[in-house]
């Protein structure tokens, strides 16, 4: 075969390959391609569809401001299984703030190097360098950029370990950028400075490292989001790239995900794909399964960054400010 093969399908008696050129190829029997005939080559054609532009669904439910949040500018954020916003912000604390209400109903952190203390600093402009995440039970993970670890407390803000340190072998960190974890407690972790996703179990034991200079193409560029599927798989993000699928459970390469133009990508709990892409204002698209294109928006998110409620809402921040929009994806309940 011409190519690297990418994926296969078999119907009506025929192999199909796609190669990673985006080459199509049908494979048939001896007899079978006896009876079909010529071999033909060249652009397929698409039959003719009616379509017209996605809808523009998205609507604002509301914005919480530091006036009612107490929050400084905004480092990173999660949503957690109860629905509630966990920030970090240039403070270098962990604020858990009410959606609904916008004021905060919790919290923890200070700066420094000690346990529950960060260093979210940033000298370039930027308001501040860190990620956190909330796993299924509550947990809350927090890369901690400047400290080169992750730290993980309990729902109530209890201290539960650190996993890290300075430097770039496996297991070592230079500035978490962005950090998730799955339903198995498995956390995946990007390193803006060394391009690369390490993944830790539940104990904070190493698994795997993709990525870094060393890498080899496609497995390369400058990371943003990592985010686990309910396929067992992750989309990982990347500037100005195709988003990359790889395997959960090794870091294994899978495809190239060309039908995901995005620079951030995040996953509904029934398997919907939310994409955002292009200078402020971005152009926020939603994916069904299926690959289908739902709806599609232009909208400010100042940085880009987003995050998906429980409810099926997206939320989004820049500097102090957050906000609130209903995509109102059709065929999926948006209670407000």
């Amino acid at each position: 075969m011409p190519g690297d093969p990418q994926g296969i399908l078999t119907s009506g008696g025929e192999l199909f390959v796609i190669d990673g050129a985006g080459t199509i190829s049908a494979y048939v029997s001896p007899s079978s391609a006896i009876a079909a005939g010529p071999v033909a080559s060249g652009r397929l054609s698409s039959p003719a569809v009616a379509a017209g532009p996605a809808p523009d669904t998205f609507t604002v439910v509301r914005t919480l401001g530091p006036g009612t949040t107490g929050l400084t500018p905004i480092s990173g954020l999660a949503v957690g299984p109860d629905g509630l916003l966990y920030v970090i912000d240039v403070d270098n604390r962990l604020v858990v703030v009410d959606p609904m209400t916008g004021k905060p109903v919790g919290g923890w952190g200070s700066k420094g190097t000690e346990r529950a203390q960060f260093d979210f600093t940033a000298t370039d402009g930027n308001p501040g360098y860190g990620a956190v995440a909330v796993g299924r039970d509550g947990d809350v993970y927090v890369g901690d950029a400047n400290n080169h670890r992750y730290q993980v407390f309990g729902p109530d803000g209890t201290f539960l370990r650190q996993v890290g340190s300075f430097g770039s072998q496996p297991g070592q960190f230079s500035r978490i950028f962005q950090i998730a974890v799955d339903g198995a407690d498995n956390v995946y972790a990007v390193d803006m400075d060394l391009h690369t996703v390490q993944s830790f179990d539940s104990t904070g034991a190493f698994r795997w490292l993709v990525g870094g200079n060393q890498a080899e193409a496609p497995l390369t560029g400058i990371f943003h989001e990592v985010v686990p599927t309910t396929e067992g798989t992750l989309l990982v993000s990347r500037e100005d790239v195709p988003v990359l699928e790889i395997d959960a459970s090794t870091g294994s390469y899978i495809r190239q995900r060309t039908d995901l133009p995005a620079s951030i990508v995040q996953e509904d709990a029934a398997g919907n794909i939310f994409t955002a892409s292009g200078d402020p204002p971005a152009t926020i698209s939603v994916f069904a399964p299926s690959h289908q294109l739902l709806c599609q928006a232009t909208r400010d998110l100042g940085n880009w960054a987003f995050r998906l409620m429980p409810d099926g809402k997206l939320v989004s921040w820049h500097d102090a400010t957050i906000t609130i929009f209903d995509p109102h994806v059709p065929g999926i309940g948006n209670p407000n």
